[in-house]
């Protein structure tokens, strides 16, 4: 479904599911739906397969699935959040020549959590800071 939205500050036009329709009764939808739904998100690159570590799927994190759901389709986008100038300009870099990328976002509770892709876009974590 084609949505609008507002992800950190920027408002995205996305064809394909929005964050809310990736979150079902509070929860992320399941492992093999929401792959499902990420891999149908337009973006700039692929995520590959999404991995959450322990830390952000835990309610005592900050982070609900709604932030996680927002922080992969801006990933998938390109808005790399709150990363330093030096960074995103990696990004834009490693995007073109591949190479890893980094976003950083803060939940709507506050908390700082991270969305990486690696270089062969094979994979996607979200994870805390403190996990990696």
């Amino acid at each position: 479904m084609d949505g609008v939205f507002d992800g950190f500050g920027e408002v995205f036009v996305i064809h394909g599911p929005t964050p809310d329709e990736l979150v079902e009764d509070g929860q992320l939808v399941s492992a093999q739906g929401a792959q499902a739904h990420f891999d149908a998100v337009p973006g700039k690159f692929p995520l590959g397969k999404v991995y959450f570590t322990p830390g952000i799927t835990d309610p005592e994190s900050g982070v609900s699935p709604w932030d996680i759901a927002a922080a992969l389709v801006a990933h998938k986008n390109g808005d790399w959040g709150d990363v330093c100038d030096e960074d995103k300009q990696a990004n834009e870099r490693d995007l073109r020549h591949g190479g890893r990328l980094l976003s950083v976002y803060y939940s709507r509770a506050g908390t700082k959590f991270w969305v990486l892709t690696e270089s062969d876009r094979s994979a996607t974590t979200v994870m805390l800071p403190s996990e990696y």
